[in-house]
């Protein structure tokens, strides 16, 4: 935990910084600009604002992968973010701190596995699982920094940005449902349905933390300021409050697994053998050469408060 609070401190140092850079950035470029343009040796007005925002997301989520053994169903999400912007013109550039919560499920395909042992008389038999599909649900939380840059113009704004994340917590829950049975060498039938002597229906259960990289995601985002009215547009430049409602997608451009070797995936019990011992297939399963990233995409509702600046830069 030490270490993930020393990571968050530096994350909302850097941040910080960045905040007060692009603002000092921002304001010499202007200043810059405008003294050396012709156009602007009669006095005139640059459009500077910066806002403060906080937005929360929601929508849909998955774990993409290429396996040919993994069945994705994907999951939902929930970003909850505050951060800053800054506006010239039209354009605006913004960056924050975003927390997100997301969940996705996976099944896998049915297979069958033998364990020779011996019976509670002590007489060799090879028991059977017949395990049917199971059931994956990983979820986390992740801390991202997005920035993004775009354009806004009669009151709709679309933007693009990259998004770098920290893992804060990840698991997940493997669930399996299986049937037990029995062959002894001098019987010719199976023995199946004996739920008093371990042939049966079982189910079995187990949560793991799963290691996970370091997220990029390229982000994208299209909406409309619903607290814009053409009635007073010509007051638009007055205007201290913006609520955005639009639509936003994050598209994961690294493999935030990294497994050098395959491992086990479900092994018996040697303590209780009509159990098994589960394990995320996303834990066990080399990556070297495949991909998993993660998708999101849904509804975004961000609130943006104008902080108090000058309005203009004449000169």
């Amino acid at each position: 935990m030490t270490n993930i609070h020393n990571n968050l401190l530096r994350s909302f140092a850097v941040l910080l910084l960045l905040l007060i850079c692009n603002s000092m950035l921002a304001d010499k470029i202007v200043r810059k600009i405008t003294k050396n343009n012709a156009m602007f040796k009669s006095k005139k007005t640059v459009d500077m604002r910066h806002y403060g925002w906080a937005s929360i997301e929601g929508g849909y989520h998955m774990l993409q992968e290429d396996f040919d053994d993994l069945n994705t169903l994907g999951g939902s999400a929930v970003h909850v973010g505050t951060g800053y912007e800054f506006q010239l013109h039209g354009i605006y550039t913004s960056i924050g701190v975003d927390f997100n919560l997301w969940t996705s499920s996976a099944t896998t395909q049915p297979y069958n596995f033998d364990q020779r042992m011996y019976d509670t008389q002590g007489k060799l038999m090879t028991y059977h699982f017949k395990i049917s599909e199971s059931i994956e649900r990983s979820s986390g939380v992740i801390a991202a920094f997005p920035i993004m840059i775009g354009y806004s113009f009669q009151g709709i704004h679309i933007g693009g940005g990259v998004s770098f994340g920290y893992n804060l917590s990840a698991k997940s829950r493997v669930k399996r449902e299986y049937v037990t049975s029995a062959t002894y060498p001098q019987y010719i039938e199976d023995f199946t349905n004996m739920p008093n002597h371990f042939y049966t229906n079982y189910e079995s259960t187990n949560t793991e933390k799963l290691v996970m990289k370091t997220p990029i995601n390229i982000l994208g985002e299209i909406g409309y300021n619903v607290l814009r009215s053409n009635k007073y547009q010509k007051y638009q430049n007055m205007q201290s409050t913006i609520l955005k409602v639009g639509a936003f997608i994050e598209y994961g451009l690294c493999n935030v697994f990294e497994n050098e070797l395959d491992g086990v995936l479900v092994e018996p019990n040697p303590e209780h053998p009509t159990q098994l011992n589960l394990h995320p297939y996303y834990n066990n399963k080399s990556t070297t050469e495949h991909n998993i990233f993660p998708i999101s995409a849904g509804i975004k509702v961000t609130y943006m408060m104008r902080i108090p600046t000058k309005n203009c830069h004449c000169y």
